[in-house]
């Protein structure tokens, strides 16, 4: 759930991103999902396809807070 409210924030359709990337990247070894990982191949997606992002985000990306900032987390 978690995953699709941060993906709504970044792209017009967050669909673009779960057929694109496998779970299995997104995911570590327990099965957690690292969101690390998640801010990174959605700015490289971006950065790849600018427009896949919604249609506030500027080509140059705003960057109000990180995934981990966004989760209130540190790792």
């Amino acid at each position: 759930m978690l995953l699709g409210l941060y993906l709504q924030e970044r792209l017009a359709d967050p669909s673009d991103f779960t057929v694109r990337v496998p779970l299995a990247h997104l995911v570590d070894e327990e099965g957690r999902l690292v969101w690390a990982r998640v801010e990174l191949l959605v700015d490289e997606l971006l950065a790849a396809r600018p427009h896949l992002g919604t249609p506030t985000e500027p080509l140059t990306r705003r960057r109000p807070a990180s995934a981990l900032q966004w989760l209130g987390t540190e790792t």
